[in-house]
């Protein structure tokens, strides 16, 4: 038997896949947004310090930092709220289904697993055990 070939950057499944990119993107936007307002920022300063408007530079400093700063805090509450719903419809099924498989094992009763709305990326794996359920009675 041979072990799978996995390395750090192997991507083995589409969970997986789905994971990468909730963490990914929001990386991705931060980055472009900062990079925006950095070549902005980078204009206004140029342009004070051309018309010697040496007063009005801490201030446009200031002024884009606490831009960047609320802009940061928005996205990550938002990209909170996304990543509690996502961990809904990942973790908790499978919680559902191994307290449903123990309680299945511990009574002998032979019932399948329902799924709930929203739980499709347990999906697979339940049809699979429910399979197994109807093979057994």
């Amino acid at each position: 038997m041979s072990k799978a070939n996995r390395n750090f950057f192997s991507i083995n499944n589409k969970y997986q896949m789905q994971l990468i990119l909730l963490e990914i993107i929001p990386l991705l936007i931060i980055s472009i947004v900062l990079t925006i307002v950095v070549f902005i920022m980078d204009a206004q300063i140029k342009h004070l310090f051309a018309t010697q408007s040496y007063s009005m530079v801490a201030s446009c400093i200031a002024q884009w930092f606490y831009f960047v700063v609320c802009f940061v805090f928005a996205l990550s509450i938002v990209f909170f709220f996304i990543a509690f719903k996502c961990s809904q419809h990942l973790v908790n099924p499978f919680v559902r289904i191994l307290r449903e498989a123990d309680q299945a094992l511990a009574t002998g009763e032979k019932k399948e697993i329902k799924l709930r709305p929203g739980d499709d990326l347990a999906n697979e794996v339940v049809q699979r055990i429910n399979a197994l359920i109807q093979r057994m009675k």
